[in-house]
């Protein structure tokens, strides 16, 4: 199984379309900079959707985005959004699971083929957002180094956003970004579902 594998993506001139958005984005980089680190941690759901809601938002006003996932895989979601958009690209970058279980050496050596493909896709200059979802999921397990993070976003062109997403966040990533959510969960459905059942048991009894 190769390191990293694509989910979905749109190739109907998508190569051209995207260096034709880099010439176009060059010319206008002195009238606006966004090169912005996004981060959606906490303990709380949500933090793929927001991203996905940024993803969206782009692709609507005609930017390239890239998506590559770390441990998680949303087929069914990706390929119905994929299918609107040619300017899109999803990859599987890791194992799923592993955050469940003892991160593996395929585990390390997945996620480190993943972030060399992300870092040669943002030193490309040719997204205008790259969102690198579960990453900081992958620096709590020890898989990424923190001095591999930083020199990847050291290296982010002018035009180009970067998304992170995932629970743990380290307070050093967070102290570099621009803008930082923390997803805290107050109520869930799950709650009125594990309720319900405690109630039953406590019934029959």
């Amino acid at each position: 199984m190769p390191l990293f594998q694509p989910i979905f993506c749109q190739s109907r001139g998508m190569t051209a379309k995207l260096e034709d958005n880099r010439k176009k984005r060059n010319m206008t980089m002195n009238m606006t900079k966004r090169n912005l680190v996004t981060i959606y941690t906490g303990d709380g759901q949500g933090k793929t959707t927001a991203a996905w809601g940024m993803a969206v938002k782009a692709l609507s006003e005609g930017k390239s985005v890239y998506i590559g996932q770390f441990t998680k895989s949303e087929i069914d979601l990706e390929s119905h959004i994929a299918q609107e958009y040619d300017n899109l690209q999803i990859e599987q970058l890791g194992f799923p699971g592993f955050e469940n279980r003892q991160p593996n050496e395929n585990d390390r050596a997945a996620a480190m083929a993943g972030l060399d493909r992300c870092k040669t896709l943002l030193t490309s200059g040719m997204y205008d957002m790259i969102i690198m979802d579960e990453l900081c999921v992958a620096i709590h397990h020890n898989l990424i180094s923190k001095e591999q993070i930083l020199d990847l976003l050291e290296q982010r062109p002018d035009g180009t956003e970067i998304v992170i997403t995932g629970a743990n966040a380290p307070k050093w990533l967070i102290e570099v970004a621009d803008c930082v959510t923390e997803m805290h969960e107050l109520k869930h459905t799950a709650d009125d579902k594990e309720k319900i059942l405690c109630d039953a048991i406590i019934d029959k009894n």
